[in-house]
Formats: structure tokens, sequence, C-alpha cells
């Protein structure tokens, strides 16, 4: 029996096509018959609904639907965080006397330095959401650093990250 599985993204569901596999079950299914005997051809389709969102330079597809989303932790988020908290501590532990020793020190550019520095003061809540993965797609280390003037209050944050940590 021929098998044959096709992907196609449309413009807001995702659809899963298969044919040929009888034993498929939980689907939306046509079934053929020829002679009487049995299935000859089995068509199913899913519909994902899902959503393309842009993330730095990469586009992702969230899908939704009665899953719970599963952790993503961006590791480059989360040591941009770790950057800003170690630099902040080393400026204000007087280890360093600039943010210019600090970019020598690390070998990167004193303005990376400086625009990292903001993120050691994040709210509690958004670094545990980071974290542990709970961040939006599209919260990257470049929006969060460039795009998007952080507020100093915590839960005014929470609202400009797009984070709903009330009852998590």
């Amino acid at each position: 029996m021929e098998e044959d599985v096709s992907f196609r993204v449309e413009h807001e569901h995702f659809l899963i096509a298969e044919r040929g596999n009888p034993r498929a079950a939980n689907a939306d299914f046509t079934i053929r018959r020829n002679d009487g005997e049995g299935p000859t051809s089995l068509a199913i389709k899913r519909c994902v609904p899902m959503q393309l969102r842009r993330r730095g330079v990469e586009q992702r597809i969230i899908l939704s639907g009665g899953s719970t989303p599963t952790s993503n932790i961006d590791a480059i988020l989360v040591r941009a965080i770790a950057r800003g908290r170690r630099w902040f501590d080393q400026l204000a532990s007087r280890h360093v006397k600039d943010t210019l020793e600090i970019a020598q020190c690390d070998g990167v550019p004193d303005s990376y330095v400086r625009r990292l520095m903001p993120l050691a003061f994040l709210a509690p809540s958004v670094v545990e959401a980071i974290c542990s993965g709970r961040q939006p797609p599209d919260l990257t280390a470049e929006r969060l650093t460039r795009r998007i003037k952080l507020p100093l209050c915590w839960t005014e944050q929470e609202k400009a990250l797009g984070l709903t940590l009330a009852n998590s």
C-alpha cells in the first residue's frame, strides 16, 4: 500500500494529510471501498490552528489548541540576564571601575555591556519565567535589550513583556 504524508502551511493553520495508513485513529478520515472487501485507500487530514511569529531572525510556528505548551528555555536570553547581573554586581561592588573595564575583560563592546546591564533590574518573577521557558515566544534577548523600554516597576515589567504571572 502506498503511504504519502504531506504538510502544508496555510494562512492560519497547518494542514497534515496522510494517505494509505488504515491503522491511524483519532482523526477525520475518508475510506473509499473498491469492491466491498475493505478499505483500499484511506485519507486522513488534520487541521491544526497556528500562528507564524518572528523571533529575532527566525520565524516560529506557534501551534494553538488544547495541549499545554512545552517549556522552551532560551539559553541566549538566560545568558544575557546572567551577564547583566554579573556585570552590575562587579560595578556595584567596585571590582571594576566602569563598563569599559568590564568590556575589555570579557572581550565585548562597551555598548553591549551597557545594553545588558539593565537586565539586572528585571523582576524576580520575570527572571523565573524566562529561566523556566514560560516567556512569550517572541521575547528574545534582542527585543528585551533594544526594542522594549523596561519600566522599573516589576508589575509594569510583567505587563510590558506580555507575562501573566499572577497565578503562575
